[in-house]
């Protein structure tokens, strides 16, 4: 749900459709996908100029939809990395996108979402394993991995990509699954480094467990699926 627009964006098998109840109740097809399976993930992106965006990525492809003109745009830029993870985040006019497999962190070209550069990427790489998730805290881009937490920031570096590395509150945390936003808290079930799988919660430089035993019982089952490459 995008509240700027109080517009609706969901995804069914290969189509995104959206409706917006201040324009009217017909259900828009906003796209048709390049997958009919795996998660669709949305940001919210506004230029310098005000025009409001919705950025869709399927992991694969990635499309710029304007709902006010009613035109949803792919994004045919050879150097933006694909496929990557469905989770496109939104940071200062940057789009920013996980390289699927990798640790590589890549960012659009600034206020234009369907422009990238092949060198514009940072990698989190304290911890050798692969980046799964992007959420924001505050100011801050956090990368998710299968097995540690690390945080990036937008420094405004000339060259290269914007961000640079915060050391200082990375942690063994690895991502596992049904991640959820909820204010400036992200909630999601991880395992950290020697214990057992948990629901953890991100606020600002906070990361900790939230479940209670018998909630982390429940939860042992649970295996990664986000990574083949990785362990369970």
């Amino acid at each position: 749900y995008d509240s700027n627009q109080n517009t609706w964006y969901w995804a069914v098998n290969n189509k995104v459709y959206s409706v917006s109840p201040d324009v009217g109740t017909t259900i828009r097809t906003v796209t048709t996908l390049a997958t009919s399976s795996g998660y669709v993930g949305f940001c919210s992106f506004i230029q310098a100029s005000g025009v409001r965006l919705t950025i869709i990525s399927d992991g694969t492809d990635l499309w710029v939809d304007n709902y006010a003109t009613v035109t949803c745009t792919e994004v045919t830029d050879v150097d933006m990395p694909t496929p990557h993870e469905p989770c496109p985040v939104y940071l200062n006019g940057y789009v920013f996108l996980i390289k699927k497999d990798t640790g590589d962190i890549y960012n659009c070209v600034n206020d234009d979402p369907t422009s990238w550069e092949p060198d514009e990427f940072i990698q989190a790489e304290i911890y050798s394993d692969y980046a799964l998730k992007l959420i924001k805290a505050k100011n801050y881009l956090v990368v998710l991995g299968k097995n540690s937490t690390e945080y990036f920031w937008d420094a405004g570096n000339a060259t290269g990509s914007p961000l640079s590395r915060n050391d200082s509150p990375v942690r063994q945390v690895g991502y596992i699954s049904n991640l959820c936003t909820i204010g400036d808290t992200t909630y999601f079930v991880g395992q950290e480094s020697g214990q057992n799988i948990s629901v953890f919660s991100v606020n600002s430089f906070k990361i900790e467990s939230v479940s209670n035993p018998v909630v982390d019982r429940t939860l042992q089952p649970f295996s990664s699926t986000q990574n083949t490459k990785g362990d369970a």
